[in-house]
């Protein structure tokens, strides 16, 4: 039996999925802008300011309902118009890092998004505590409005919590400064980190590594520390005991705590590392090649997948490749990164990758548009972080069924078996790095110090199978590494989380062509007509579709047996 036709079978008894849902369209026109003709221009927020106070004037003088909506479509163009000009500084920033002119550009959102946010809430609360109220949540705003910031309700944003992201903004600012400056000496006076390990490899690329950790961990630690502080005395402005209440409930509203985590969390530790050492061990890399795949290539590749996707997928992926709504070029000077963002005054989702030039980028890309289609669809609608990369890794392993018809049969397999290994290492490295933000937000700031980071991250890595005997200096280090940790605290649990739904996709388009990707499409359109409801979160989804919950007893174990019957018998 073949590698494909093996995994196929092995989905089909591992894991445990149910019914599907109908299918909603999108049922308006969408008018799209190339990247490339879209005007950087720095917003004024003086023109903000006067918008809002002529809108409270307005509600002094009872204005018509039309006329008070004609202010606030003002304020939100002018909002949008501020969200979308700092996503295209951050854009720019990631492209080059080391660009002062964008870098410049970037802090300056950062100084002045919690004046802006403070000045919508503003708006808010103006109409929600005046006598239009009723017909502004009615007409205008949604459910509940009036009641939220009604009454004797305040803004959030508060003036120490506006200096406390003014703060945040800065040091990351510094971060990214920092990552782009960074130099070794290899022997020949100091040269830029980021472009010798370009193009190095083997030993010298070994070398050039530890010369950076060392030289730079007090560094990134002193960062990331003042980054912990910070991001607790957020927590505590907005009423929070800390931030890891304040990152699942506020910021990424997930509907599912920290401590269902951190129990998922020792599953993992428990289930799957045991098979990740054993796989490990047996070298599992020796027979993976990787095929070099330029820009071309890579968009052909994603363009098949699309289309066997079809229905909103097709589409986005049109409306991507028409308006050249990404960024998959190399790059010496961009950000070791791929995300996806969106452009909120123009409607938009938009894809950056920094490519490695090989097979790998092919799973990359279409992990990106996974969340280009989902932002497409719902117009980059609220939605839980978790839910997000369900779509993502979901549209990854969707494409490896897409592809069967494009790619020999080796060269399938190959990928699929790449794939597979990447999704171990997913459960384990990114359960290490989640494991070990939570020990950090859980601890009180003033005991951590740079030894105590590399304790913990050595401590990590070893509960989690990464370090083997003889590299626990490489592994104490290795944290500084983890974009995340500094950009985005305690997103990384998500990846783990959504991965287990994104798992289930693939089993059904295994049992059944077409079945799998059915469901994706309808997963993709979270407002149901018929009911009225929209999913938020991950357990919503789960409810709604009959899967199975990562957090449910033996799930960990069913997913431990599946990796292990397919990758050590591989090997």
């Amino acid at each position: 039996m073949s590698f494909v036709k093996r995994i196929a079978a092995l989905l089909l008894g591992a894991l445990l999925l149910g019914a599907a849902g109908q299918a909603w369209a999108l049922d308006e026109e969408r008018t799209g802008t190339p990247y490339g003709e879209i005007v950087y221009l720095r917003p004024s927020l003086a023109e903000l300011q006067g918008a809002v106070d002529a809108l409270e004037e307005a509600l002094d003088r009872n204005e018509s309902l039309d006329e008070l909506e004609r202010l606030l479509d003002k304020i939100s163009t002018a909002y949008d118009e501020f969200d979308t000009m700092y996503t295209l500084a951050d854009i720019e920033n990631c492209r080059d890092l080391g660009d002062t002119y964008w870098q410049r550009e970037l802090a300056w959102y950062g100084d002045n998004s919690g004046t802006v946010q403070q000045l919508l809430d503003e708006a808010h609360s103006a109409c929600a505590q005046s006598a239009r109220s009723g017909e502004l949540e009615q007409d205008y705003f949604w459910p509940g409005f009036s009641e939220e910031y009604g009454g004797d309700s305040e803004s959030l944003y508060t003036d120490e919590l506006i200096a406390l992201m003014q703060e945040e903004s800065r040091l990351l600012s510094e971060y990214r400064a920092l990552l782009a400056d960074a130099t070794v000496n290899l022997g020949s006076g100091e040269v830029n980190y980021r472009q010798a390990a370009a193009s190095l490899e083997g030993d010298a690329l070994l070398r050039a590594e530890e010369l950076y950790h060392s030289k730079y961990h007090e560094p990134f630690a002193g960062l990331y520390l003042s980054l912990l502080r910070v991001r607790q005395q957020q927590a505590g402005a907005l009423g929070y005991a800390g931030y890891a209440d304040m990152a699942y409930d506020y910021t990424y509203e997930r509907d599912y705590t920290a401590a269902q985590a951190d129990a998922y969390l020792r599953s993992i530790r428990e289930e799957l590392v045991p098979v990740y050492r054993t796989v490990m061990a047996r070298d599992p890399y020796a027979d993976v090649y990787y095929d070099l795949v330029d820009e071309d290539t890579l968009l052909e590749f994603l363009g098949t997948v699309a289309a066997a996707i079809g229905g909103t997928a097709q589409e986005a992926c049109d409306f991507m490749l028409r308006y050249r709504l990404y960024d998959i070029s190399p790059g010496s000077g961009k950000a070791d990164l791929s995300f996806q963002v969106y452009l909120s005054a123009y409607d938009e989702p938009y894809v950056f990758m920094n490519p490695y030039g090989d097979s790998e980028d092919i799973l990359t890309l279409c992990h990106e548009f996974g969340h280009f289609t989902d932002a497409y669809c719902n117009h980059s609608a609220l939605e839980s972080t978790d839910l997000a990369e369900v779509y993502s890794q979901a549209s990854e392993y969707l494409s490896l069924c897409a592809l069967s018809d494009v790619l020999p049969g080796e060269e399938l397999e190959n990928l699929l078996r790449l794939k597979l290994l990447d999704t171990l290492e997913l459960y384990v490295q990114q359960g290490a790095w989640a494991a070990f933000e939570s020990a950090v937000y859980a601890a009180d700031p003033d005991t951590l110090n740079s030894d105590a980071l590399k304790a913990l991250s050595l401590r990590v890595c070893q509960d989690y199978g990464l370090c083997a005997d003889g590299q626990e200096d490489d592994y104490a280090t290795l944290w500084m590494d983890v974009p995340h940790l500094f950009e985005q605290p305690l997103y990384i649990i998500s990846y783990p989380v959504s991965n287990d739904l994104a798992l289930q996709v693939y089993a059904l388009e295994c049992e059944q062509q077409g079945q799998g990707k059915t469901q994706y499409l309808e997963m993709l359109e979270r407002f149901d007509e018929s009911s009225g409801e929209v999913i938020f979160g991950i357990t919503e989804l789960i409810d709604r579709y009959g899967f199975e919950s990562p957090f449910a007893d033996g799930h960990a174990a069913k997913t431990a047996r599946l990796l292990a019957e397919a990758l050590v018998g591989a090997s």
